[in-house]
């Protein structure tokens, strides 16, 4: 699938550099971090927040089919005209921002989309094609290219302690911010910018009018709620019912794995994510380490599928060198379930042997010391 953030939807506007094309694959691919761009909760908060089966941030096969996005960290849904984005692709950056975990960032999530043109494609591709800068040098050039893009819309989930008084625009970076949701906690925000053609000549005109068009139907279509976390999303299936296949095709039903442990790990990965890839000897070496303890590890392999062979053997020689001995599935029917829930790739989160998510859920690359802690906690 293709085109724009949305946790399943992908395309690689520039051939290089792996990390922007994580951004643009839309699975997040956070960088390994000491402070962990994911919920934070504690198994008894997750206990209470597990109800939220009345929740509206969920999409069928046909509104998915038919361009409806669902962010549950964000408590956002919208429908997006999936013929219109997917033409112009080549014409939209859209990253991912925020952080559920620090409760000092003023964004708790959100995305955005804007319009690039072929001159800024041009300048991205000969930066990240320049191997003699640092990564400091390059994140301010990228910058600098960036800042001319043409804004289309984004989303934003603030924190409203620290955003109250405040200019939501300075935050935003966009100039018109309208409140979508309210409350004690929480404030989201559709942000846009007045239409604005200046600088755009031929294809680019076409692309930008067609999409700002789009954007006012989004507005329309918008559906809001409180944002959720992975526990509150999830908390409403029976996972343990869950089945698919591991690598080498034998079914697995996921219940009987968690019964049989203290503590499950699960780690939702792709093989074209370097976090995914730099973690998977960590998280190899943890669970033969706390096996004797009642921990097991399952792995996710995102951009795998039931039925075909696609990134299959890429998937198998990755853990092979990560040494990693713990079962993964492929993607299927009930893996995309879980799936569409969280907010990119590498997801990680634990559940206990009756199959409830515990504890806190991690989104980006951790290390073998964050994870283990997490474990022990959950362990006492």
């Amino acid at each position: 699938e293709i085109y724009t953030l949305s946790l399943h939807d992908a395309l690689p506007i520039w051939s290089a550099m792996a990390l922007l094309l994580c951004v643009l694959m839309l699975a997040s691919c956070t960088p390994k971090a000491e402070n962990p761009t994911g919920e934070q909760t504690t198994a008894g908060e997750t206990a209470q927040k597990q109800n939220r089966s009345d929740t509206k941030i969920r999409r069928t096969q046909e509104e998915k089919d038919k361009g409806w996005k669902i962010f549950p960290d964000m408590g956002v849904k919208y429908l997006m005209d999936s013929a219109v984005w997917k033409a112009n692709g080549a014409y939209l950056y859209t990253d991912l921002v925020g952080n559920t975990s620090d409760e000092k960032s003023k964004v708790y999530s959100g995305s955005h989309y804007n319009l690039i043109t072929s001159k800024m494609n041009e300048a991205l591709n000969a930066l990240y094609a320049d191997k003699s800068l640092s990564e400091k040098e390059l994140i301010a050039k990228e910058a600098e290219i960036l800042k001319e893009m043409k804004p289309l819309f984004g989303v934003y989930t603030l924190r409203k302690a620290l955003v109250e008084g405040k200019d939501y625009g300075e935050i935003t970076r966009f100039p018109e911010n309208e409140i979508l949701f309210e409350d004690e906690e929480y404030i989201t925000l559709m942000a846009t910018a007045p239409y604005d053609e200046k600088g755009l000549d031929g294809e680019e005109k076409t692309a930008y009018k067609t999409l700002w068009e789009d954007v006012k139907k989004i507005r329309k279509s918008m559906v809001v709620e409180r944002p959720l976390t992975l526990a509150e999303t999830l908390g409403s299936l029976n996972i343990g019912e869950f089945r698919s296949l591991d690598l080498e095709g034998k079914e697995v039903k996921l219940g009987d794995i968690f019964k049989e442990n203290k503590v499950t790990m699960v780690n939702i990965w792709a093989t074209f994510c370097p976090p995914c890839r730099e973690e998977l000897p960590d998280i190899a070496k943890l669970g033969k380490e706390m096996k004797e303890k009642g921990v097991a590890v399952l792995g996710i392999v995102g951009d795998t599928e039931e039925g075909t062979d696609e990134n299959l053997e890429e998937a198998k020689k990755l853990l092979n060198d990560a040494k990693a001995e713990y079962v993964n599935l492929v993607r299927s029917e009930n893996m995309n379930t879980i799936i569409e829930y969280t907010a990119g790739y590498p997801t990680t989160f634990f559940v206990n042997s009756e199959g409830k998510i515990i504890g806190a859920a991690f989104v980006g690359g951790q290390s073998e010391e964050t994870f283990k802690k997490a474990i022990e906690a959950l362990l006492k």
